[in-house]
């Protein structure tokens, strides 16, 4: 075989070599991407899903138990949610997308600028979603949400959440804030019929001495109170607060008044602020806290934490004047509640 026959050979042999490699890269290509297509397909069944449980909330009854407890819910709460599912559907879809490209013969194919500044919008609209969504947030971090969606999307989103959790600074009450923190809870509790409204106790905190002789009068001995301050706006987004009763026979301290703003709950800052107050009672020497709530709708979300740390209702509830709803009173043992870890 001469020079020329084995130039030919080698111009065959690379040539065969080259057109196998492009056969490989368009087969692994076109795998790929029909995985991805697949993969898409399927969210978008969970799209149609959602939609349709918008339009008929009473399509929930094909489950026998679920983990949001549908049945009991209001079929407008219901569209709620299912709007919700929607949205996270939605964005699984475009985070697969835009995070888990398809691959070329093992290199990433890159996504252009129109590619980046639609994912730079879209994760800022999920940040917004969440922040200005408790029932999103609560939705999301229920163990049945958790099972269903992909570990590298639930990590993306809790990690947001996480990050939201630390936008805010508790500190003892003081007389700077205390027309702010007095605002705050009459405009959270605007509902509930009162002798006092919440300001007075708020001052009272700030001068005992000053205050001894009327909280007496109502068994207090002793009375304090914090604030959570947003660090970017310094607005106060929660109030919480301890006081103690003559007329207890066990060590107990009871809670104050308490709120977290709706736009901020969701991210763990009203357990926080109640395992602040378990804390404090503890470091006092309280073996029970305690604490009033009641049965208006609108308390609805402090009652399930309230059940979540461990408090247990005692005693008979209490009518409200003239209205509806009652009057109960939680307690909770402090070395139980301590180390109860919330899921």
């Amino acid at each position: 075989m001469d020079y020329i026959d084995m130039l030919k050979l080698a111009c065959i042999v690379v040539t065969a070599a080259i057109s196998l490699t492009m056969l490989y890269l368009h087969i692994s290509f076109y795998r790929r991407n029909t995985q991805r297509s697949i993969r898409e397909n399927h969210i978008k069944l969970l799209l149609d899903f959602d939609r349709e449980l918008m339009k008929d909330p009473d399509l929930w009854g094909i489950f026998d138990r679920v983990g949001y407890e549908h049945a009991r819910i209001k079929p407008d709460i219901l569209k709620i949610r299912a709007f919700i599912f929607l949205h996270l559907n939605s964005f699984l879809m475009v985070y697969d997308y835009h995070s888990r490209p398809s691959k070329y013969f093992g290199l990433r194919i890159r996504r252009d600028k129109d590619d980046n500044e639609i994912w730079v919008a879209f994760d800022k609209y999920i940040n917004q979603f969440f922040y200005y969504s408790s029932e999103a947030r609560r939705i999301f971090h229920q163990k049945v949400t958790r099972d269903v969606y992909p570990k590298y999307f639930y990590k993306y989103c809790a990690n947001k959440i996480k990050d939201m959790r630390d936008s805010f600074i508790i500190r003892p009450l003081s007389t700077e804030n205390l027309d702010a923190a007095t605002n705050f809870l009459n405009k959270v509790f605007e509902y509930v019929e009162v002798t006092k409204r919440p300001g007075y106790y708020l001052s009272a905190s700030l001068n005992l001495n000053n205050h001894k002789d009327s909280l007496l009068e109502e068994n207090i001995s002793f009375l304090e109170y914090w604030t959570a301050t947003n660090k970017e706006s310094k607005q106060i987004i929660a109030v919480t607060g301890r006081y103690e009763m003559t007329t207890d026979k066990e060590k107990v301290s009871w809670v104050g008044w308490t709120a977290v703003d709706e736009i901020e709950r969701g991210f763990g800052l009203g357990e926080k602020l109640l395992r602040m107050v378990i804390s404090e009672s503890k470091a006092n020497g309280s073996e029970y806290v305690k604490l009033w709530t009641s049965t208006h709708p609108k308390e609805v979300a402090a009652n399930r934490l309230y059940s979540k740390m461990g408090f247990k209702k005692i005693g008979n509830d209490e009518q409200i004047g003239t209205t509806e709803y009652f009057k109960v009173t939680l307690q909770g043992k402090i070395e139980e509640m301590a180390g109860k870890t919330l899921i």
